[in-house]
């Protein structure tokens, strides 16, 4: 999986092919949506363009934009202008400190890109971005996690340390489980399960007869009846 940033990318437009295609994968389709879900309201996209790029079709867009992106976008732009070489791990890992999303994503691809991005990397992240980012962030630590990724190694304590963090754990227990529960065989390679499942019993344990965190037990019920079920075979 190669990191992308945090928006919705719409591909390239095509002059060819009819704006009122019914294509699934058409741009215009997905963008029809998002006017018809707002038609009064302005939609703002970013276009990216190669250096063979000639007009704005050649382009990829994303979007849409939310308020305040435009100021984010030339920070981002910035940096683009900057050689290759600036892009070191050091100057990759401060980026992650930047509260512009785009640079944070910036960040994190450029890690990958030395072979250098971790979990620990990943959980930095998540606790210091605000919780409507968790899902995403989460599911990219998760691909590069599981199948021998490079998140691999540390993705354990990494897991125990975000699942302490109360205000996104179910997000994370919600991502983490169709995950384990359709790959079980990645599941048993990537996490050490009987430590995740005595993480789970203890969790539950602390929690019992907390008022709020209903959610969170049934969750913690279903993983653990899955391993009961299926995780302890995938170990053997």
């Amino acid at each position: 999986m190669r990191l992308q940033n945090a928006f919705r990318s719409f591909g390239s437009l095509n002059e060819n092919v009819l704006v009122g295609s019914r294509r699934p994968d058409s741009p215009y389709r997905r963008l029809k949506v998002l006017l018809a879900a707002e038609p009064a309201r302005p939609l703002c996209l970013l276009a990216v363009g190669t250096k063979r790029s000639s007009h704005i079709l050649d382009a990829n867009l994303s979007g849409p934009l939310a308020d305040g992106d435009g100021e984010r976008i030339q920070e981002l732009v910035k940096q683009f202008e900057k050689p290759r070489r600036a892009f070191t791990v050091e100057y990759s890992e401060s980026l992650l400190d930047s509260p512009n999303p785009w640079l944070v994503w910036l960040g994190l691809a450029k890690l990958q890109k030395h072979d250098a991005v971790t979990a620990r990397h990943f959980r930095k992240v998540i606790e210091d971005r605000p919780t409507a980012e968790t899902s995403q962030l989460f599911e990219a630590m998760l691909d590069l996690a599981f199948g021998n990724g490079p998140c691999h190694a540390d993705f354990m304590p990494e897991l125990e340390a975000l699942l302490g963090l109360p205000e996104k754990q179910l997000v994370i227990l919600h991502e983490l489980k169709p995950y384990i529960e359709i790959n079980p065989d990645d599941a048993a390679n990537t996490m050490d399960l009987p430590r995740f499942r005595n993480w789970l019993l203890a969790y539950k344990g602390r929690i019992a007869g907390q008022d709020g965190v209903a959610d969170v037990r049934e969750v913690i019920d279903q993983l653990l009846a899955w391993y009961a079920s299926r995780g302890a075979r995938s170990e053997s």
